[in-house]
């Protein structure tokens, strides 16, 4: 059996951006001790992916993520996906078709970057 793993996305609004990536990832929310503007924790309902946490932080984010999500969403909703996700404050950044695959960059509302596959 394979060790847990937790991904941890610094943020400056914890509460609205677990509200968008549950929406992108199909997760509820997890309750968490202490403080409850702080953190904010989401689980897969399945209990297949990993959990993700989103912890306040005072600082802005200043450079390309060094690590990023790629979401299956599949190349037939992949451009549908794409736009709801915008109508929820999420930002496409652009789209590549290649011949290792296709896929849409995208950001979330504060920037970090993700791919729809």
């Amino acid at each position: 059996m394979g060790l847990p793993i937790q991904v941890v996305l610094d943020a400056h609004d914890p509460k609205r951006l677990a509200a968008f990536w549950a929406e992108v990832l199909g997760y509820v929310a997890a309750p968490l001790p202490g403080e409850p503007e702080e953190w904010f924790a989401l689980v897969d309902p399945s209990g297949a992916g990993p959990r993700l946490l989103l912890q306040k932080v005072l600082e802005h984010k200043t450079a390309k993520n060094r690590v990023h999500l790629d979401v299956e969403v599949g190349e037939d909703t992949m451009r549908a996906r794409a736009h709801e996700l915008s109508k929820l404050g999420g930002t496409y950044v652009r789209e590549h078709k290649e011949d290792v695959g296709h896929w849409i960059v995208m950001m979330d509302p504060e920037g970090n970057e993700f791919c729809l596959h």
